[in-house]
């Protein structure tokens, strides 16, 4: 059974918040990346205004464990 690439490692309330959960996880030494993040048309940018994209903290499935570990 294979493992998916990247693990949801928290969903943030706005995506300047999941920019911070990044910043935290890089500073752990965790890669990680907003889902979403470098979608930039109209509608994109319409969604994230809703928060309805942006806000998924992503991680590789290999860190996934270590991610969750973190204090934020």
């Amino acid at each position: 059974m294979s493992q998916p690439i990247e693990s949801l490692a928290r969903v943030a309330s706005t995506p300047a918040q999941a920019k911070i959960f990044v910043a935290m996880l890089a500073a752990e030494g965790i890669p990680a990346r907003v889902d979403g993040d470098s979608l930039v048309d109209e509608f994109a940018a319409s969604q994230r205004l809703m928060n309805l994209i942006g806000t998924r903290v992503m991680v590789p499935t290999s860190r996934a464990r270590s991610a969750c570990r973190c204090s934020y």
